[in-house]
């Protein structure tokens, strides 16, 4: 399972740096969900403030993925960059949210159950409001979720 996630982490990289550099006409996916939410809710403002830390949360996961080989830490870590790091002006938990959903799909076949989707909405609420101090104990707390699914 671990080789592929880092398929999926890749894949990721590279639409997203070859959209980036206008080298491609296809939105990358975490875009693709970025723009699927703002046009669901006319409340959600549209912008995108920072690329380059999209292009470094999913760095960050493969990176980890290669030194740890821990599928639930990797997507822990990529999930609480994309949401503190605040790339987009509106819906930074929600895009990170339906990223890892998708993600978690494709690499088991399976919907996340309804308890522990309540229970990581919950902890990124949590996380994104209050971040704490360490970001690994940020990142252990939906890391234990995702642990939770995976494990299932």
């Amino acid at each position: 399972m671990e080789s592929k996630l880092m398929q999926i982490l890749e894949g990721l990289l590279n639409e997203f740096e070859e959209w980036r550099s206008r080298k491609g006409d296809i939105e990358p996916t975490i875009i693709k969900i970025h723009y699927s939410i703002i046009r669901s809710d006319p409340n959600t403002e549209l912008g995108i403030i920072n690329l380059d830390v999209i292009g470094i949360a999913i760095y960050s996961a493969i990176e980890d993925l290669n030194n740890y080989n821990d599928i639930s830490r990797s997507l822990a870590v990529l999930t609480y960059h994309l949401i503190t790091s605040h790339p987009f002006v509106d819906a930074n938990k929600r895009t990170a949210f339906v990223l890892l959903l998708n993600i978690l799909y494709e690499l088991s076949n399976k919907e996340i159950p309804q308890d522990l989707e309540e229970e990581l909405i919950k902890t990124l609420v949590e996380v994104a409001d209050n971040p704490p101090e360490e970001d690994e104990y940020a990142i252990n707390k939906i890391r234990k979720i995702i642990r939770k699914f995976i494990e299932d």
